[in-house]
């Protein structure tokens, strides 16, 4: 009984020895640029037949979580460094890196546009969390839509008690200090389903918001903003 007792615990010390060689690249301390533009122009026809022209479209970005892979679960057993935010705080278990806001984003700016440092560890993630909103105010739009001979301007905000949090939006990646986080915004995907003609569109809105194409997030690896 005592060789196959050993041959198992030679095999855990080698799995054990793995995971502290993997140490200098999955789980050390990290920060990587967080860059926003918009993937949508300010013109667009929404699904209701509406030609949109927006002037202005804001969205305050409160915290954006990176979130580790979970296919790690032996290295959990091990010791693994502490990563921590900016500031100095832990960030919460599962959590790979995190950028705190509040951060006001341009909603149509199509350039690339570098909006912070996030901090955490090296590794694999597998999706990010966002939390929108400063206070209960998420997101502003202002512009005209027309159809036919009817022309409805507006100027609305999205007010959301709390905020808004977008959970589980995807990312297959394995994020380090050479890369770029990217968040692409598609305002048109916000007010797609809006019927301008009952000069309401806080519901299509605050539904349009959560649409998954309204918020897609990739690792570039060359860097991100130019």
């Amino acid at each position: 009984m005592r060789r196959p007792l050993a041959v198992l615990s030679i095999a855990l010390s080698l799995v054990a020895l793995s995971f502290v060689a993997c140490a200098g690249t999955s789980g050390r301390t990290v920060t990587f640029p967080v860059v926003a533009r918009a993937s949508a122009g300010p013109t667009f026809t929404t699904s209701t037949g509406w030609d949109v022209a927006l002037d202005e479209a804001f969205v305050t970005l409160r915290a954006l979580r990176v979130l580790a892979a979970d296919d790690e679960p032996l290295a959990r057993l091990l010791f693994v460094p502490v990563a921590r935010a900016h500031g100095g705080h832990a960030l919460a278990r599962g959590v790979r890196a995190e950028l705190l806001g509040p951060i006001d984003l341009d909603a149509l700016d199509p350039e690339p546009v570098e909006i912070g440092i996030a901090h955490g560890s090296a590794g694999p993630a597998r999706a990010i969390d966002l939390e929108l909103g400063e206070s209960d105010l998420v997101a502003r739009v202002r512009g005209v839509a027309r159809r036919g001979d009817q022309e409805v301007s507006f100027d609305d905000e999205l007010v959301v008690p709390g905020g808004l949090r977008l959970e589980g939006l995807p990312l297959d990646a394995t994020v380090d200090e050479l890369g770029a986080l990217q968040v692409s915004i598609a305002v048109d995907r916000w007010l797609d389903q809006a019927r301008f003609e009952d000069d309401a569109i806080a519901l299509a809105w605050s539904l349009g918001v959560r649409d998954a194409r309204a918020f897609v997030v990739i690792w570039d690896e060359t860097g991100g903003a130019e």
